[in-house]
């Protein structure tokens, strides 16, 4: 996925926008997301990413819906992205994002979705697995050929939660990350 990258700024002021394509805002200090009975929605197909320096506010009104992608990271403009991901619906806590330590390890997206899922990773990753949240079935154990990036399709299995275990090449790190699977449509 490549990202169009706006140019970077002191300060960000995101209000009544309703976003579409695949876009990078960058701002050295700080990035304001909705608020003031405003909105700013990241709409389906569309993947946005907010870097900023200091931190990223994202106020009431924010909404990212479902398959679309929001990444937002604590970063200088010029550095590689390490992203924290936001997915889903997102309607009325504001969340503030100011603290590097923050940062994943890795990405899902979109979350939720129908069951179709990519994974980036910052390290290579050795094993996937997911088990259901509420009785902690197995529901898939994927080894992985130390990729950094994976689809993860678990689309044939019920609507519901389910937790993602990812066991990385080092085998010091395992991540657990909450998902939803999105009822297939009817029609």
């Amino acid at each position: 996925m490549k990202f169009k990258k706006l140019n970077c700024v002191t300060n960000h002021t995101l209000e009544n926008i309703s976003e579409t394509q695949t876009l990078e805002y960058s701002a050295t200090n700080n990035i304001t997301v909705a608020g003031n009975s405003s909105y700013y929605d990241v709409l389906n197909n569309a993947n946005i990413i907010h870097k900023a320096g200091n931190s990223i506010l994202l106020k009431e009104g924010f909404h990212a819906k479902e398959g679309s992608s929001y990444f937002a990271t604590i970063e200088d403009c010029s550095s590689p992205s390490f992203r924290l991901a936001y997915t889903g619906e997102k309607n009325s806590t504001d969340k503030q994002i100011k603290n590097k330590t923050e940062v994943k390890e890795f990405y899902i997206y979109p979350n939720p979705s129908k069951g179709l899922y990519n994974i980036e990773s910052v390290k290579a990753i050795l094993n996937i697995k997911v088990n259901t949240k509420n009785t902690g079935a197995l529901v898939t154990d994927k080894k992985i050929n130390q990729e950094k990036t994976v689809t993860l399709d678990i689309s044939n299995e019920p609507y519901g939660e389910y937790i993602l275990t990812i066991t990385y090449v080092d085998k010091t790190t395992d991540i657990r990350y909450l998902i939803t699977s999105i009822r297939k449509s009817l029609f």
